[in-house]
């Protein structure tokens, strides 16, 4: 594969302002670097971790550190000029991100929340990356399905389990997909299976049956270093599993390279080929 691209990692800093406190150590490229190297990963998008609130220097910071494999999607203040945000895209950022642990939130103020970053983001060309609980995610449905900007739903929009692909989740999942409003990140699948490890098998049926309907709307992610949970999986481990649930190499390359590509504007050339300044002392 000539550019596998991990399109969702964090990076933390205690130098840097933390929202509610951060459980984490410190994790810059250095650290990321043996993942990096085991998997193969060309490329990198690096996820502002809601920890850092709208301090968006731990992402910018590594996307200069790594070079032009890297891109980001930042957290932001809606209070943002116009000059801040081209700034923030000059750094390397391609998206905003939105996200809430509200398992019932107002319906009205998270369609205008929605309605606001969308069309922020799209004065910079940008898309916006929503990290929502399933509940959430069915509240804000009828804003979604109307924006002036792409959707990315991480960790496969936490579709629920053992529902799955009968939720009314997925039916809006991929809903968006098809209609070339919304990708999906395949990442996270402990977030939402209820069968768990090893296999994920629930969660494998929705990816399939995402990949059968839109496999041109689908990005990978390994979620290092796996925030949410105490024991973090092996990463190589994850990555054969997602490959094993897409049915050929044309859709791995889809999945896996490709689509990264067309979604956060790389260019060809823009890998760590020939080596990056900063994976081994970020």
């Amino acid at each position: 594969m000539e550019a596998l691209c991990d399109c969702h990692i964090h990076f933390y800093d205690h130098r840097c302002s933390l929202t509610d406190g951060n459980p984490f150590d410190d994790r810059g490229p250095a650290d990321y670097e043996p993942t990096r190297q085991r998997l193969g990963v060309r490329r990198v998008v690096v996820v502002q971790p809601s920890y850092h609130g709208n301090d968006n220097r731990p992402t910018v910071n590594a996307i200069s550190r790594i070079g032009p494999s890297a891109r980001g999607v930042a957290v932001i203040d809606p209070l943002l000029d116009l000059h801040a945000l081209r700034a923030l895209k000059a750094a390397g950022i391609a998206g905003i991100r939105l996200y809430t642990r509200a398992q019932s939130p107002s319906a009205h103020a998270l369609a205008e929340e929605i309605q606001e970053l969308a069309e922020i983001a799209s004065r910079v060309g940008w898309h916006l990356d929503i990290n929502l609980p399933p509940q959430a995610l069915l509240a804000a449905a009828s804003s979604l399905r109307d924006l002036p900007v792409q959707l990315v739903f991480d960790h496969l929009a936490k579709v629920p389990q053992p529902t799955g692909k009968r939720s009314k989740e997925f039916r809006l999942i991929k809903e968006l997909l098809v209609a070339g409003k919304a990708w999906v990140k395949v990442s996270g699948p402990y977030l939402s299976s209820q069968r768990g490890a090893p296999g994920f098998d629930d969660v494998g049926d929705t990816v399939r049956e995402l990949a059968a309907a839109a496999p041109d709307r689908m990005v990978w992610g390994s979620d290092w270093p796996h925030p949410t949970i105490a024991s973090p999986p092996d990463d190589e481990h994850s990555f054969n599993l997602v490959s094993s649930w897409l049915p050929n190499d044309k859709v791995r390359a889809m999945v896996f390279s490709d689509n990264a590509a067309r979604l956060y504007g790389f260019h060809d050339g823009e890998t760590d080929a020939g080596g990056v300044r900063g994976w081994a002392h970020g």
